[in-house]
């Protein structure tokens, strides 16, 4: 299966789930909207707002990156997944995990200070 291809992010929406991210470090046009718990968040309201990009963490109470990715898998227009990793020792291993689990959505690994994608 081939994978998708990077289009421009058209949305500027960004879903946060249980992430700890400042502010400071995402670009000053994208729109944030906090989820506190990924439990909470519905598939109608992703669908309906469309977001652009979501961004969760690796790893957060129950879940995981893999299911926001296969949740986002669901959506007719998928948004760009940046997954907030902790320290790993081998970051390229879990990306082609993550990415073998939900190969019709875009991830990557958003960099601590850079705001922008690490580990293409």
């Amino acid at each position: 299966m081939k994978r998708p291809r990077e289009d421009p992010v058209t949305n500027n929406l960004v879903v946060v789930i249980e992430a700890r991210i400042g502010e400071q470090t995402l670009n000053n046009f994208w729109k944030i909207h906090y989820v506190r718990s990924f439990s909470s968040l519905e598939f109608e309201t992703l669908q309906s707002r469309q977001p652009g990009t979501i961004i969760c963490p690796l790893i957060f109470g129950r879940y995981d990156a893999i299911d926001v990715g296969l949740l986002v898998s669901r959506l007719p227009k998928k948004p760009r997944l940046l997954v907030k990793p902790p320290h790993l020792p081998r970051p390229f291993m879990v990306l082609s995990e993550l990415r073998a689990a939900c190969p019709l959505v875009h991830i990557e690994f958003l960099a601590d200070q850079l705001g922008k994608p690490a580990y293409h």
